[in-house]
């Protein structure tokens, strides 16, 4: 659901895994937008900083409904439900347990160990929730720091340690030893294990 000028767009969507999802042209139940939940329907309260959306479904028998939440600061831009979305900045997957007035469980593979409270700006709390990575997209911006770190700076590092300091002392190798073995072979370590 996005905002588009006094109206709000509901898009139900599907996806086989972390890809854009598409519209789903046969939904099991057709979701329409519940007005009593939503904002007013004006352009400025809809686009403020708290706006909230709200949708129906028919009921069905099951008692356990898995959904995805996910939220973003930018909306596409169209009354299209099949426009291009952007990259969300929180998600969560949670499973609804209707036999118990509306707790949530998060299911496996979630952004975050439980539901988190969100600002405004559909951010979470943790300060790292604002860098618009998935938490495994960010163990690869890890390893690629710690690799950078221990190949371009501390090896090149190392070696121009000895190459210059041995004219003039003769504890050149100790610092060499620290910065090539220690230090060096302790940020591979991390990375190694960063995968």
């Amino acid at each position: 659901m996005w905002p588009n000028g006094k109206d709000v767009v509901l898009s139900q969507r599907k996806a086989p895994a972390e890809i854009m999802p598409t519209l789903d042209p046969n939904p099991p139940r057709i979701a329409k937008v519940d007005n009593s939940l939503t904002s007013k329907l004006n352009a400025e309260q809809l686009s403020g900083d708290k706006p909230s959306f709200g949708f129906t479904t028919p009921a069905n028998s099951d008692t356990r409904q898995p959904v995805i939440i996910a939220f973003g600061t930018d909306a596409p831009g169209s009354s299209d439900p099949s426009a291009t979305l952007r990259q969300h900045v929180e998600f969560k997957m949670v499973v609804l347990d209707l036999t118990k007035g509306g707790s949530m469980t998060p299911t496996s593979g979630s952004s975050a160990a439980a539901p988190t409270k969100t600002s405004s700006a559909g951010h979470g709390m943790n300060p790292t929730d604002d860098i618009p990575f998935l938490p495994y997209q960010r163990m690869i911006v890890a390893h690629g720091i710690f690799l950078t770190v221990a190949f371009l700076l501390l090896l090149p590092g190392g070696a121009l340690l000895a190459r210059y300091l041995r004219t003039f002392t003769p504890a050149w190798f100790v610092g060499h030893v620290i910065v090539q073995f220690w230090l060096c072979e302790f940020l591979r370590l991390v990375e190694i294990l960063l995968g």
